[in-house]
């Protein structure tokens, strides 16, 4: 009788846990078709970190993103959430889990993706850095959103299908 291959059996199970497909809802599921831009506005929940920290994992694991942006209201709020969260991108990650470096704001995989937090207090961090794939959490939260959306769309430009993606909450003041 032969023994089955632990370490084999390891992979497959981590592989299996960190399938976000698996979990996912159909809703959560990224458009089909060839899109630059998907807006997921939803109350809290609904899952949206779940989704942005996969989304951005699925994309670096199919080398389709190697410089990415994650932007948030806040230093903190990229830290705490998107990077550091329950369902931010250092808990979703499987055996690739990315080095992260807090004091340069930089997740390196070691495919050569690079994610880099910015917060949107200083939209002119944008200024300068290019990317083939954006995250903004909680845009609706930003103090000036305009002045961040067009700094980072400025740069947004590497790759062949470059992309954005929003996961926020809906605004009082926006309904």
């Amino acid at each position: 009788m032969t023994k089955p291959n632990l370490r084999l059996f390891g992979h497959l199970k981590d592989a299996l846990a960190h399938n976000w497909r698996l979990k996912a809802r159909l809703n959560q599921l990224p458009p089909p078709g060839d899109w630059a831009g998907w807006l997921i506005l939803s109350g809290r929940g609904w899952g949206k970190t779940f989704v942005g920290a996969n989304f951005v994992l699925e994309e670096i694991a199919a080398k389709r993103a190697r410089r990415i942006a994650l932007i948030a209201p806040t230093s903190a709020d990229c830290r705490d959430t998107m990077v550091e969260g329950v369902s931010g991108i250092l808990a979703c990650s499987g055996h690739d889990r990315p080095t992260y470096e807090p004091s340069k704001r930089r997740l390196s995989w070691a495919n050569g993706a690079v994610a880099t937090t910015f917060s949107a207090e200083e939209a002119d961090r944008l200024r300068g850095p290019n990317h083939d794939l954006i995250w903004f959490d909680e845009l609706a939260a930003f103090e000036n959103p305009q002045a961040v959306w067009d700094m980072a769309m400025m740069g947004l430009r590497l790759g062949r299908r470059p992309r954005w993606l929003v996961t926020t909450t809906p605004n009082r003041l926006d309904c």
